[in-house]
């Protein structure tokens, strides 16, 4: 017997419409369901471009979507906490772009929610498959640097960076030490 695929609607249409309604589309076990936009034509016109049954101008219309069993969420970091905790309290489990909210205190009180409801909160971490990282975890694996001790790196995306706007423009910091 065929698993029904899981209903999702996608939150945030830059990021998201490149990459998240794709990747959904692509996949067997997922169904993009609905899209929203905080302007309903621009919603309407992104989900007839992808034929996304509904197009949605909040965050409260798209939860209360019956069809809607999760929620892929690729807005502006400062909306992530606000539209996250909608998204929980409306028993829809939900993915987010990275950061995950603002600070540590909104994350824990997501994590919390969610694990309170028995749904699933998670990050989105797209970079991992990036062939640039691929290919520097296969050199430290095969000793190319010789004996790891420790790794660093301090990652900007430049065309991230939103002065501006709180949680861009924050260098990725990866620390690693083996001994």
């Amino acid at each position: 017997m065929a698993e029904k695929a899981l209903g999702v609607a996608v939150i945030g249409t830059g990021f998201g419409q490149k990459v998240h309604i794709p990747s959904l589309q692509a996949h067997h076990r997922t169904e993009v369901v609905a899209v929203y936009h905080r302007d309903l034509e621009t919603a309407r016109a992104i989900a007839a471009a992808h034929q996304i049954p509904h197009a949605c101008d909040t965050v409260e219309a798209i939860v209360a979507l019956p069809a809607v069993q999760a929620v892929t969420m690729a807005t502006p970091p400062f909306l992530h906490y606000p539209q996250g905790k909608l998204v929980l309290q409306a028993n829809k489990h939900l993915l987010l772009e990275k950061p995950t909210t603002l600070n540590a205190a909104e994350a824990v009180e997501l994590a919390k929610l969610a694990r309170d409801r028995n749904l699933i909160v998670t990050m989105d971490f797209e970079f991992r498959v990036v062939p640039q990282w691929q290919r520097l975890a296969e050199l430290l694996a095969e000793g190319y640097v010789g004996q790891l001790r420790f790794v660093k790196i301090d990652w900007l995306v430049p065309g991230r960076l939103t002065p501006a706007v709180p949680g861009t423009g924050i260098p990725v910091k990866i620390r690693a030490a083996a001994l």
